[in-house]
């Protein structure tokens, strides 16, 4: 999902239950089928301090978000489906004359190149992430608390795993860790301690 004056952004159900993300996902997916929209809505199950730090409260609920953890909204949360009313409005607000579809498979071959240049070591993978950081994301990032890192498990840690972490075991390794979510939070930890010493 994209396009929110030129920045990108994407639409996810969560739940603190795979299942119930899914179903709010789904009734969302539905609507976009009626329209002949091919988009898909993506679902997440967060753990129990992600859901506090993101201050949702019930779940489960559906965010717009962006790049960075500080630049997310919450669309809506409560304890049923929201009315298929509100999420017409989502899609007309947020998606209007977007292809969908041909920016997902724009997407996935962005992310299929950079699977191919990924980083050999985590060292090379923390220097590429600090080269990769624009000023002010250096220093939105330097600011954090050490604890607050797990907000960017969904965005930042989402890009990181799609552009290098899946499909590359040997860099997960390098990481230290034996899941593709654990080496990212490896590597945002380490990006921030670094760019925090460069500060």
């Amino acid at each position: 999902m994209q396009s929110v004056d030129g920045r990108p952004c994407y639409l996810v159900a969560y739940a603190l239950r795979r299942e119930d993300a899914d179903r709010l996902a789904d009734a969302i997916n539905v609507v976009l089928s009626e329209e002949d929209r091919s988009g898909r809505v993506g679902s997440f199950a967060p753990s129990r301090p992600l859901k506090a730090h993101r201050d949702i409260d019930p779940l489960p609920a559906l965010l717009r978000v962006f790049r960075w953890a500080k630049e997310f909204e919450i669309l809506w949360q409560g304890s049923a489906l929201p009315p298929e009313s509100l999420v017409r409005d989502w899609i007309t607000s947020y998606e209007r004359n977007a292809d969908i579809e041909a920016r997902k498979m724009e997407s996935e071959a962005e992310f299929q190149r950079l699977r191919a240049h990924a980083p050999r070591t985590f060292a090379e993978a923390v220097d590429r992430l600090a080269d990769m950081l624009a000023p002010d994301d250096r220093e939105y990032l330097a600011a954090m608390d050490q604890g607050d890192l797990v907000k960017l498990h969904f965005t930042y840690g989402m890009w990181i795993r799609n552009a290098w972490l899946w499909g590359n075991p040997a860099l997960v390794e390098a990481c230290g860790a034996d899941h593709p979510d654990h080496a990212s939070g490896a590597l945002i930890s380490a990006l921030w301690r670094k760019v925090r010493v460069s500060e």
